[in-house]
């Protein structure tokens, strides 16, 4: 059962065919204003490549990126992702007076950084807490990633059904977190179904902001010929509100 190419996949595969154990691993990222994930099939023995899931409920274009918000209707997510601001939804929304859950992955941040950044939160809707919203969240990205698997690798159910119990989760955050909120998502990666509470430790990972993209520099570019083991690299993430700089070291290649 060999993984099917697709659109979606990246253009460039890693390098040489798969040597260990055969799994399925999922990339998450969920952003204080846009979302998404990607997944790749590790078969042994078979090519490395990552698909970007790219079909959401409510996109009018295919893209890779929802928004990161949640209606609420009495307690009950209602709407997830792009569907939040089709202009039928927003009229139920008004109409019925729910709950727009937006910018909660702030609620997340440590008090040091909140007050460096001088951050106002967003209330989250009455009745529930954050650790539902990420937790209803979470479980959104599962149920459209399971659907888009199984739709787009040939063979998609029977290998989601035979690996999904111990599939590896990397979940991405910003610099700047540590155990404490490692801690919440893993319980709320649990909460949602992506691994049982006693594969979580081992299955459910997380990388920093800044060392995933390295990782994205290295894959679509030639950085990755230019690195030596033992230096000190220097990362520099600039986007359209913030402006991150972050040292670390390459301990081999």
């Amino acid at each position: 059962m060999a993984s099917k190419g697709s659109v979606d996949a990246t253009p460039k595969p890693f390098r040489g065919p798969w040597e260990g154990e055969s799994k399925i691993v999922i990339g998450i990222d969920i952003g204080t204003t846009q979302s998404g994930v990607a997944f790749t099939f590790l078969q042994n023995g078979g090519s490395q490549a990552i698909h970007r899931v790219t079909k959401w409920p409510g996109q009018v274009v295919s893209q890779s990126k929802i928004p990161t918000l949640i209606w609420y209707d009495a307690g009950k997510a209602v709407s997830f992702g792009a569907e939040t601001l089709l202009s039928n939804i927003e009229e139920e929304a008004e109409d019925n007076g729910w709950f727009l859950a937006k910018h909660f992955k702030l609620h997340l941040h440590p008090d040091d950084m909140k007050a460096k950044h001088n951050l106002k939160l967003d209330d989250l809707p009455p009745g529930v807490s954050i650790r539902q919203v990420y937790t209803d969240f979470l479980g959104y990205l599962l149920k459209h990633t399971k659907e888009y698997f199984e739709d787009r690798i040939l063979d998609g159910k029977l290998i989601w059904g035979r690996y999904n119990s111990h599939m590896e989760v990397v979940i991405a955050h910003p610099n700047g977190w540590g155990i404490r909120e490692q801690a919440f998502l893993r319980k709320v990666a649990v909460d949602a179904g992506f691994a049982t509470s006693e594969k979580a430790q081992k299955n459910i990972r997380f990388l920093s902001e800044a060392e995933a993209s390295v990782h994205f520099c290295i894959h679509h570019t030639n950085l990755g010929n230019r690195l030596q083991a033992s230096r000190l690299i220097m990362f520099v993430l600039c986007d359209t509100n913030h402006l991150n700089l972050a040292w670390d070291s390459l301990c081999s290649l």
